[in-house]
């Protein structure tokens, strides 16, 4: 059974939902970060609750590792602490990334299901950051007539 196939049958399995576990520090409800733990250990506690709540009716989940490399190393090891979370949970994990380049396979090796480039060529940021939203919207409607598609 091939990753799509997978995908596939988590939609029709649960439906069309797609949870996005996009998670900034400055999401988490007030009074639920522990001083004691780092910005990326809180957000992974965050994830975990977010994944909980709603794996029973999650075709899958999504994340965009942007939101984790910008707390350097520990938003990484937070990244592959969330990956590794909702892999347990058998439910499918997209990737909404800038741009795939060379090696992007490895990423399915880390629990992704399927990985969505937001930027339609290769181009410089100077360039795609004009049309950033546009792809963006065109990436997330293909996303959802993907999902649809499953049902």
């Amino acid at each position: 059974m091939t990753n799509m196939d997978k995908l596939y049958e988590a939609v029709a399995a649960r439906g069309p939902v797609c949870v996005g576990l996009d998670t900034d520090i400055s999401y988490l409800p007030e009074g639920f970060a522990k001083a004691e733990l780092t910005a990326g250990e809180n957000i992974v506690r965050f994830n975990q609750a977010i994944v909980d709540a709603t794996k029973a009716v999650a075709g899958c989940f999504k994340v965009q590792i942007a939101y984790y490399e910008s707390l350097g190393l520990d938003g990484l090891n937070a990244y592959k602490k969330t990956l590794d979370y909702v892999k347990a949970t058998g439910v499918p994990v997209i990737a909404v990334v800038g741009q795939i380049g060379q090696g992007f396979e490895e990423m399915y090796q880390q629990g992704l299901t399927a990985v969505f480039s937001i930027n339609r060529a290769a181009q410089p940021f100077a360039e795609s950051r004009f049309h950033a939203g546009e792809n963006l919207a065109l990436t997330m409607e293909n996303i959802a007539r993907l999902l649809a598609a499953g049902r």
